[in-house]
Formats: C-alpha cells, structure tokens, sequence
C-alpha cells in the first residue's frame, strides 16, 4: 500500500516513426514505437497527507529512500487501410515486441542478453 503514497507523477512517453505508403487504394504502415516509462518513489504529494508526512518522516530517520524506476521496451508496428470513396477504411494495425528495451532515462536501446 506504501507504493500508493509514494507516487507522486507517472509519465508514459511513447515515439513513433511510421511510414505510409499507398499502393493502388492500399495504404501501407510500417515502423516502430518506442514507449518509456517512469515514476519516481519520492514520497511527494499525490496521496493522502498523513501518509506522505508519515513517509518524509521514515525517510528523514534513514528508514526509507526514494529513488526512481522506469521501464523501456520497443515494438515494430504493421498495418493497411484502404481509400474507399476519399476516406479510410478497414484500417488494420499489429503491434509486436522486439525484444529490444530502451533505457528509460537516456532512450538509449539494446537488446537483452540472454
């Protein structure tokens, strides 16, 4: 339950490089997304203030500490839509993971070893 007090602000970025290309009346999507997230434990404001005092009161005694955590991954993206009457239709998209993690602080990617 502390967890819930110490969040202060999540953040969930994520980054795409797309490409379209038409072909007939199909339009073709390929590319990648880069999703980021992050959430510091740093007792702030957010939950109730009893127990944000209690906490800042916990780590002032060296019996907590705040520090951050965060997660990165990739995933390539594939999907079609077709031009039906000046409009967009059937429009299709797969997402799968790459197993490629970005690093949350520095978006720096690589590949897990293992």
């Amino acid at each position: 339950m502390d967890a819930v007090f110490a969040v202060a602000k999540t953040q969930f970025i994520s980054e795409a490089k797309l490409r379209a290309e038409r072909r007939g009346d199909l339009i073709v999507i390929t590319g990648e997304v880069e999703h980021v997230w992050s959430d510091p434990y740093n007792f702030e404001k957010g939950g109730d203030s009893s127990y944000t005092d209690l906490a800042r009161t916990a780590e002032a005694s060296g019996r907590a500490r705040s520090y951050p955590r965060g997660s990165g991954w990739t995933q390539s993206v594939r999907g079609t839509a077709r031009i039906v009457d000046g409009k967009l239709t059937d429009f299709r998209l797969e997402w799968e993971d790459t197993g490629e993690r970005v690093d949350w602080q520095t978006w720096t990617r690589t590949m897990p070893s293992g």
